[in-house]
C-alpha cells in the first residue's frame, strides 16, 4: 500500500552552480489548443500529485517511468505518494540547493532524501519521482517554462514535450518558449530520475519574451518565478483529489475515471468532458 504525505517545509539555501556541456534549444513549442483536457480554472489551485520510488534498476528517464508504474516489490524497494504545492524540491545534501528559496518559495522535501521533513526519509540515492496534473493557462499566450534539475528529467505539457536534460548532462538548467494556442487546463507531468548526488528540481516560467536557454552556469533571471498552487491543479475537477495513478478507468474506483493517468471524479456535469486520456 503507498503511504501518502503531505509535504509542508521551508528550506533555505544558498545558490550553487553547476555544469554541463551546452546543447542546442529547440524554436518555440507549440502546444494546440485541443491538447488542453479542460477550460482554464480561476477557483485557485492546489499543486500537483507526485509519486516517488526508491529503486536501483534505472539508469535514465525511460527506465524509471517503467518502475514508477509499478507496485513496491522487487526492483521497487520502495513507493509512496502525494501531493506538492510546487515543483520545488530539495534533497538532505548541502548543495541540493537551487535559482528559488525563502519566502514565497514553496519549498518542499523530496521524498527518500535526508532533508529535514522528507517523507519516507532517505539517503538521496536510487530515486525517481513523477508529477502529474494541470497547468491553468487563462488566454492565448507564449510563456517560458524553466527546470533547474539535480538529475535527468523530462517535462510535458499537453502531451507534448517541452524539455529534457542534455544528453550526458547530470543537471541542467533548461528554459523553452511554449506557445499555448487557447485558455485551457493542460496536462502537465514532470518526470525526475536520480542516482546520486545533490537532489533539487524546480519548475519556473518567466514571460515569452525570456530568451530560452540550456547554459547550467547561467541562473534564471528575476523574471521568472516557481509556478505556484494557484496555476497548478491535481485534477480536473473542484472535488479533491486522491492523486491516485491509473492506467484505465478499471483502476479508479466508484464513479472515478481515469484522465491523464490520474484518477478523476467525473460524477459533475461536464467535470471531466474535455478529453484527456489514460496514463502512459
Amino acid at each position: 500500500m503507498l503511504r501518502h504525505f503531505a509535504i509542508i517545509a521551508t528550506l533555505c539555501c544558498p545558490l550553487l552552480l553547476l555544469s554541463a556541456a551546452p546543447s542546442a534549444i529547440a524554436a518555440p513549442v507549440q502546444v494546440a489548443a485541443g491538447r488542453a483536457a479542460g477550460a482554464a480554472r480561476r477557483d485557485g489551485g492546489a499543486g500537483l500529485c507526485l509519486t516517488a520510488i526508491r529503486s536501483g534498476g534505472f539508469s535514465s528517464v525511460d527506465e524509471a517511468v517503467l518502475l514508477l508504474g509499478r507496485p513496491p516489490g522487487g526492483a521497487v524497494l520502495d513507493k509512496t505518494g502525494g501531493k506538492v504545492p510546487a515543483v520545488n524540491l530539495r534533497g538532505g545534501d548541502p548543495a541540493s540547493v537551487g535559482d528559488f528559496s525563502g519566502e514565497g518559495a514553496s519549498e518542499s522535501p523530496m521524498p527518500f532524501t535526508g532533508a529535514p521533513g522528507a517523507m519516507p526519509p532517505g539517503d538521496d540515492r536510487d530515486l525517481a519521482l513523477r508529477l502529474r496534473g494541470y497547468l491553468s493557462v487563462p488566454l492565448p499566450q507564449t510563456l517560458t517554462l524553466g527546470v533547474f534539475a539535480g538529475a535527468p528529467y523530462r517535462l510535458r505539457v499537453g502531451g507534448v514535450v517541452v524539455s529534457e536534460s542534455p544528453a550526458g548532462a547530470l543537471s541542467s538548467r533548461v528554459s523553452q518558449n511554449v506557445q499555448f494556442g487557447g485558455a485551457g487546463l493542460y496536462p502537465i507531468e514532470i518526470l525526475y530520475a536520480h542516482k546520486s548526488g545533490p537532489a533539487f528540481l524546480e519548475l519556473s516560467r518567466g514571460p515569452g519574451s525570456a530568451p530560452a536557454s540550456d547554459n547550467v552556469e547561467l541562473p534564471f533571471g528575476g523574471a521568472f518565478q516557481i509556478v505556484q498552487a494557484a496555476e497548478l491543479f491535481p485534477s480536473l475537477s473542484t472535488a479533491a483529489a486522491a492523486c491516485a495513478e491509473c492506467d484505465s478507468d478499471l483502476d479508479c474506483p466508484g464513479s472515478q475515471s481515469c484522465r491523464d493517468g490520474l484518477c478523476q471524479d467525473c460524477s459533475a456535469p461536464g467535470a471531466c468532458s474535455g478529453g484527456g486520456s489514460g496514463g502512459g
